[in-house]
């Protein structure tokens, strides 16, 4: 990853830079908030590891400008044991972790492995690719009769109703929505290469047409159109994400970018658990960062905690059930472009 290393402490700065670079980053270094700004408007930077207390501009001043000015770089703070209040502090304004010093190599790359399995998850709805798993996993594990609007050569599953991608036209798709809701029981909608849907046809009309489809599934089943961004315009694909998460789709991607809430979620989805064992499930060993994120899905309403014990809330199972939409997706190179489960 693109590093940058920020102390005013040269030889704790120079030894951790090097350390990072043993470690295969590539890292650059600032001895102050100021030259930090100026490396992060001149390069790109994946993590910032900054120090809480600088002279004229601290770590949590520092995080303020990152967090306003470039909310895609993520911020781990670096301090000392006394001063760990401070720390879940900066996590309540922004920051993605902490560090305490001294830095122990082996706490560096879990922060780091937690670091970018938080950016690999903020990509995954930009991407498209093939979504067998999720048509499995609809047909054979749910039973949905499906419509899918795929290139290639037809799969001949009989619960699959399949258009070409390069010659359907919404209209066609429509007709074939229309026969999909007439049938009984649970059904999806599957549409790959979405950006295909705005060749030579009018944008409001695409609009009305996918807003339409929209209003349509959300009663019944699972909406998903797979889309290439790079082959569409910035408008184009920003209404179709828009339209396809409910409207709580960006909090609930915020709240569980997070590794260790995803990690918390899924454990207490399992059933009943309390904080000690989830610090087991999760593997952390610091109780106030723990507490910092099991307090975060509390407050969103994903679980609650009842007689000394951590329990899934509906919003909770729903989001599990998101992520496993993701999940069925992503791992061949697909988006998220999803609504979030129903029922």
């Amino acid at each position: 990853m693109r590093l940058l290393v920020v102390d005013d402490d040269s030889v704790f700065r120079e030894e951790l830079g090097s350390l990072l670079e043993m470690e295969g980053h590539s890292v650059a270094r600032a001895a102050s908030a100021a030259q930090a700004l100026d490396v992060l408007g001149d390069q790109p930077v994946d993590v910032v590891l900054t120090d809480l207390k600088m002279p004229r501009m601290g770590g949590l001043a520092l995080l303020g400008q990152i967090v306003g000015a470039h909310p895609e770089v993520l911020v781990v703070v670096v301090t000392g044991y006394a001063t760990i209040d401070t720390a879940v502090e900066a996590m309540h304004l922004g920051a993605f972790d902490y560090l305490p010093k001294p830095c122990r190599i082996e706490k560096v790359r879990e922060v780091l492995h937690r670091a970018e399995q938080e950016r690999q998850f903020r990509a995954r709805p930009e991407s498209s690719g093939a979504p067998g798993p999720l048509l499995r996993r609809w047909v054979a594990r749910e039973g949905r009769r499906v419509l899918r609007v795929r290139s290639g050569a037809p799969t001949g599953s009989p619960a699959v109703t399949e258009l070409d991608a390069e010659e359907a036209t919404p209209v066609q798709i429509q007709g074939q929505v229309d026969r999909l809701l007439a049938t009984p029981g649970p059904v999806a909608v599957l549409i790959e290469q979405g950006e295909r849907l705005f060749d030579g046809h009018p944008r409001e009309g695409i609009e009305r047409f996918v807003s339409d489809l929209v209003g349509r599934m959300r009663p019944r089943g699972p909406l998903v159109i797979l889309f290439d961004p790079t082959r569409m315009t910035e408008a184009d694909a920003r209404f179709l994400r828009n339209s396809l998460g409910e409207p709580d789709t960006d909090r609930v991607l915020a709240s569980l970018c997070h590794p260790i809430r995803r990690a918390v979620l899924r454990r207490v989805a399992k059933g009943p658990v309390n904080f000690g064992r989830l610090m087991e499930a999760t593997g952390i060993e610091d109780s106030p960062k723990l507490a910092f994120h099991v307090g975060k899905l509390v407050d969103e309403g994903f679980i609650a905690h009842v007689e000394e014990t951590y329990r899934i809330t509906p919003r909770g199972r729903s989001a599990v059930g998101w992520l496993g939409e993701m999940d069925a997706v992503a791992p061949q190179g697909g988006s998220g472009n999803a609504a979030l489960p129903h029922g």
